[in-house]
């Protein structure tokens, strides 16, 4: 069975990165106090804040909204295929472990890794979205 993500989801995302929930000049503040509010706004099951922010960090690495999405799009489908649905899987706990990821990443000064750890945070939030958890 091949993922696709549907429309719903991908509006959800559009409007969320055109809409910054996270009220901030662009490029003002430094990725590591961007990566510090992700994990504020995970404490706070926000999954808005976290993709508005992760957005703004990789708007910083060149991606526009379309490249954004897509590379989402194509990590969900990745996860899908290695760790499909299981209920008692604990997803919060894998977005966390995403983001701590990105964060040794950007401490490694490895900014391609982080982009992709992000990458993959922000596909474990639509997970969560697309499940009802968030």
């Amino acid at each position: 069975m091949s993922y696709k993500m549907n429309e719903r989801i991908k509006e959800y995302l559009t409007n969320v990165i055109e809409t910054s929930v996270y009220e901030t000049e662009p490029y003002e503040n430094k990725n590591d106090e961007l990566l510090v509010t992700i994990c504020s706004a995970i404490g706070e099951r926000n999954g808005k804040i976290a993709i508005s922010l992760v957005y703004e960090i990789c708007q910083r690495h060149g991606f526009d909204k379309k490249e954004f999405i897509k590379r989402v799009e194509k990590e969900r489908c990745r996860q899908e295929k290695l760790h499909p649905y299981n209920e008692n899987t604990n997803y919060e706990m894998i977005a966390i472990e995403e983001l701590g990821e990105s964060v040794k990443a950007y401490n490694d000064l490895d900014e391609n890794g982080m982009i992709e750890e992000l990458i993959q945070f922000a596909s474990v939030i639509v997970r969560m979205i697309e499940i009802g958890e968030y």
